[in-house]
């Protein structure tokens, strides 16, 4: 197991961030913009908390719980983490803005049924 780098740590959670999908959307909830920012700490070898503030959506219920569950399966694919506390902030209501170019893009490209 390698040792934990604050750095490459942060940028393997935004990846693995970006795998979970939407309930709804067929767009990652990075790009959709629901992660409006992350905040990852080492507490102990192989252990990190992650703050992750996520935007309210009115339409969704249970979003949260979803989202745990999978963001801590993602997390613990990381091969340096032996676990994972995961810390949801409500952050800003959710608007299209919040959006990635390339979540914006997807969107836009998606055929209607």
């Amino acid at each position: 197991m390698k040792k934990l780098d604050l750095e490459s740590l942060q940028n393997d959670v935004l990846q693995q961030l970006k795998l979970i999908n939407d309930i709804e959307l067929p767009l990652n909830i990075y790009d959709l913009g629901l992660i409006h920012n992350t905040k990852v700490e080492i507490s102990k070898e192989s252990e990190v908390n992650v703050e992750i503030t996520i935007t309210q959506i009115d339409s969704r219920q249970n979003n949260q719980f979803y989202f745990l569950d999978e963001i801590k399966k993602q997390l613990k694919k990381i091969e340096s983490i032996n676990e994972a506390k995961v810390n949801f902030v409500i952050g800003p209501k959710w608007d299209s803005s919040m959006m990635t170019p390339r979540g914006l893009e997807k969107l836009t490209n998606v055929n209607s049924l």
